[in-house]
């Protein structure tokens, strides 16, 4: 999964028509622009203290069909994380915390910056990572329990804290996952609970230094004649000296395997869509790259039709709303999630509905690119990105 950003209260029931040479991905100039249909946009939805300024933001849906959101508060030397709370129609977001910057202190240069969250298996309980800096120091802080804070931890305790850069955060065999780098090594750090950490490193291909980018796993199966589940498969994507690779795993986490993918530059998002690893990415000549598979293992290109032109995906989300039914164990299984990915052309911004044969454009803009997305609860999808909130009708 992946961060936005955005800046001040509300312009509740505004509804944008941007002009055609905004349209990245879209149709012919001067073709009519039929995003209010879909998409609203409320600009400058997220507040920021006086003096600071808002980025990263993530969206946290809930189960009375708002959301909260995280993000980073910098106001210079210092950075913090900040917390919102949206109300009513989901286009009235509150600042909770902080109301004002506290004072500067020349003497204390910690930043952090909220890099990505996600709960587990769709039970609610979020945990967000944070990266954190003082100096030549670098860390990476978790909290379990939402924007309003819980358990807080670190990937690892100090002293060997130091040089861990989180990027992406997913879940694998019911366990937390945070992908990223320790040094200069790209390294996986799982948990059970969100609390406490163990990691392992991630094999380099032997096309140079690697950095993994994005990490999902696949739901653990019941098996009823057994009484158990088997473990589905994770998967960690990212790239290494200009060719896209893939490290998967079939036991938790514990081993990995690594393969080039020479059809890919990169591969900076991948999901699964409750049947499928679906991977995004770049190819050589700077196309649209969309991988899919069952294990985690082999992968093939999506045969789904993407139209000529189009930008590359940088992001892909398989979203379910918060209040997921509960299913007996055996009993028929969760419907499947919809499947989402956002690609950019500098501050324009695509978002792409996976349908049944196509990637189906839905252009927002040039009002920021959307690095959050999640469903509330009525059906609706929220994004968030530069300084702007987008709601989708259902």
């Amino acid at each position: 999964m992946g961060a936005g950003a955005a800046t001040l209260a509300v312009l509740a029931g505004a509804a944008v028509t941007i002009a055609a040479r905004h349209r990245p991905d879209g149709g012919p100039d001067g073709a009519p622009d039929r995003r209010d249909v879909l998409w609203r946009r409320i600009p400058d939805a997220f507040a920021a203290p006086p003096g600071a300024t808002v980025s990263a933001v993530l969206l946290y849906p809930s189960a009375d069909g708002c959301f909260s959101a995280t993000g980073t508060v910098d106001a210079g030397i210092r950075r913090h994380v900040g917390i919102w709370v949206a109300a009513g129609a989901c286009d009235t977001v509150r600042l909770e915390w902080p109301v004002e910057v506290p004072p500067t202190n020349p003497q204390i240069t910690q930043r952090e910056t909220v890099v990505d969250a996600t709960d587990l298996d769709g039970n609610g309980t979020w945990l967000t990572v944070a990266a954190a800096t003082a100096g030549d120091r670098a860390w990476a802080d978790t909290t379990l329990g939402g924007p309003s804070g819980g358990v807080s931890g670190r990937l690892r305790e100090p002293p060997d804290d130091r040089g861990d850069v989180p990027v992406a955060v997913g879940a694998i065999y019911s366990q937390y996952a945070v992908v990223g780098r320790h040094g200069d090594e790209p390294t996986v750090y799982l948990s059970p609970s969100g609390s406490h950490w163990w990691d392992r490193p991630l094999p380099l291909p032997g096309t140079g230094p690697a950095e993994p980018l994005g990490v999902a796993g696949a739901p653990d199966v019941f098996r009823p004649e057994r009484s158990a589940f088997d473990i589905g498969p994770g998967v960690v994507v990212g790239r290494a000296g200009g060719t896209a690779v893939i490290w998967s795993s079939a036991d938790g986490g514990f081993t990995w395997q690594v393969r080039a993918h020479p059809e890919a530059a990169e591969l900076t998002g991948v999901a699964h869509d409750g049947s499928a690893f679906v991977a995004t990415g770049t190819g050589p000549g700077g196309d649209v790259v969309v991988l899919t598979s069952a294990d985690g293992v082999t992968w093939q290109r999506d045969l789904r039709a993407v139209p000529a032109g189009a930008r590359p995906f940088r992001s892909v989300y398989a979203l379910r709303p918060p209040a997921r039914p509960v299913f007996d164990l055996g009993g028929p299984p969760a419907p499947p999630p919809s499947v989402y990915a956002v690609s950019a052309d500098g501050e324009c911004a695509t978002v792409w509905r996976r349908d049944p044969d196509a990637w189906v454009a839905e252009p927002l803009g040039c009002h920021g690119v959307p690095a959050s997305l999640a469903q509330l609860a009525d059906g609706r999808v929220a994004a968030i990105g530069g300084t702007t909130l987008w709601l989708r009708k259902p």
